[in-house]
């Protein structure tokens, strides 16, 4: 699927290239001032760098949060990738797509967020990639 990017997201490419010394497979920029950068598998601790310092290089810069996913071919680590820090139970895949279980409701609540703003930027992110369907449990 192709994408077209803006000459920010295009200036945001070349300055994480810069400083994390990583080429992202992907940038997307959403609407609560975060960029999120897609990097291929193996490389998002050389993207983040010893404590965090190419990161928070890049949003004292940039002026913008950062956040680094590490892409995986197999859907269900991929939507864990993209869900972290939030840990779910299990991520398994189903008939539909994949399923996402989740007991604990505090945890459940912070993936979902308020008018499902947080699943739906997470869904967006994870379609890009595969069609799957995401269900949570």
């Amino acid at each position: 699927m192709k994408r077209t990017y803006t000459a920010d997201v295009m200036a945001s490419i070349a300055l994480f290239s810069r400083i994390t010394h990583v080429d992202p497979r992907d940038c997307f920029k959403q609407q609560d001032n975060q960029l999120i950068f897609v990097v291929d598998e193996g490389k998002a601790g050389l993207a983040i760098g010893r404590g965090g310092a190419n990161i928070q290089k890049m949003e004292r810069i940039g002026k913008k949060r950062i956040k680094v996913v590490e892409y995986n071919p197999d859907a269900c680590v991929f939507f864990a990738n993209i869900i972290y820090p939030l840990k779910a139970q299990s991520i398994q895949p189903s008939e539909k797509g994949i399923k996402v279980t989740i007991t604990d409701t505090q945890i459940k609540a912070r993936l979902i967020g308020r008018n499902r703003q947080n699943l739906d930027k997470f869904e967006g992110l994870f379609h890009q990639y595969f069609k799957e369907e995401v269900e949570i449990v």
